[in-house]
């Protein structure tokens, strides 16, 4: 992708999961605090630089209600901290507070470790914003910080990123997942879980085989209501999906292909999920690619007119799924 294109993409996962930690708080403006808590789960080098010094979102949730608490405190007043589970989706209205929106537009584009490591790298330097009581408060400074982020963007290799092969009708990204490896394998692996990633999913039934050899195999049926109340309307044919566990290396590797039974000239799915151990959590690889049916070929200039269209879409679904993995695990109800 293009600087532009990652800057935007950054910009974009880092707006979503600050938003998404202001609503599991009742809030609908989303702060500075909830700008450092989306940084704590990035996949790059601004999440590592400050997990590597212990800031992580567990460490950095329970400072904010230790830092809040205290200001309270300071007023006579006792604390109600009572986080639930992430409304975001389901709700609306949600901004930036003027503090976090002047440290967002105000992060250097060009910074070597990349968007999120430039808004980390303001967030440190100005010593007055709360993100350096919280980043205190878990037993950091953010000078130590601030020194890993430069040393890390200093021996930057090339970065994995998002990359997308269009024309294959497949891409690839890397996220960061705050559970250990055992808990997201659980996740990934059981078919009822299948409506915590695949945001459209509304239920899922086993179809029963006589034969042992054949994959296993779930249908599901779509959403008619999206989480926001608004209805949703799906076209004939597409009310229902096979989804088929495809691959499966316990603990490591596993994918599973959706496909449209009652559409067989539709391109079916295929989502593989690819698990490492890192620190304070998982080191996720997704790949999503579109299969076309056996024998269906597209027109070269049909390809050719559709390539950006396609790269948007495989963009936007790689960026769903990491979210919606990572939601997983930081939502209350999980």
């Amino acid at each position: 992708m293009s600087r532009l294109t990652r800057m935007l993409a950054a910009s974009q996962a880092l707006s979503i999961t600050a938003m998404e930690e202001a609503s599991r708080v009742g809030l609908r403006t989303a702060t500075i605090e909830h700008l450092l808590l989306a940084l704590t789960v990035d996949e790059g080098i601004a999440g590592q630089a400050l997990r590597a010094n212990g800031v992580t979102i567990e460490a950095a949730r329970d400072a904010i209600a230790q830092e809040q608490a205290a200001q309270l405190a300071s007023i006579g007043v006792e604390s109600s901290y009572a986080p639930g589970p992430i409304v975001f989706h389901s709700t609306g209205g949600y901004e930036w507070s003027d503090q976090a929106l002047a440290v967002l537009q105000g992060a250097d584009a060009k910074h070597p470790a990349g968007y999120p490591g430039a808004v980390l790298a303001k967030l440190c330097a100005e010593q007055n914003h709360s993100a350096s009581a919280i980043i205190r408060r878990c037993d950091a400074s953010p000078e130590a910080v601030l020194a890993t982020l430069e040393h890390a963007a200093s021996n930057l290799s090339p970065a994995t990123g998002t990359t997308i092969e269009a024309r294959k009708l497949r891409g690839r990204t890397t996220a960061f997942i705050p559970a250990p490896p055992s808990e997201v394998w659980a996740l990934l692996e059981a078919p009822e879980n299948l409506p915590l990633w695949q945001e459209l999913v509304a239920t899922v039934t086993p179809v029963i085989r006589n034969d042992a050899q054949q994959p296993q195999q779930w249908i599901t049926t779509q959403l008619t209501t999206l989480p926001n109340g608004k209805p949703l309307r799906q076209k004939a044919g597409f009310e229902k999906q096979f989804v088929t566990l495809v691959l499966h290396e316990p603990e490591h590797t596993l994918a599973w292909r959706f496909e449209f039974p009652d559409k067989p000239q539709t391109n079916a799915r295929l989502i593989s999920f690819s698990l490492e151990p890192a620190a304070s959590g998982t080191q996720l690889a997704i790949s999503h690619a579109w299969e076309r049916p056996a024998g269906r070929k597209p027109a070269p200039l049909v390809g050719f007119i559709m390539s950006p269209l396609y790269r948007f879409a495989l963009w936007m679904q790689l960026g769903v799924l990491s979210r919606a993995v990572s939601r997983a695990f930081r939502s209350a109800e999980h």
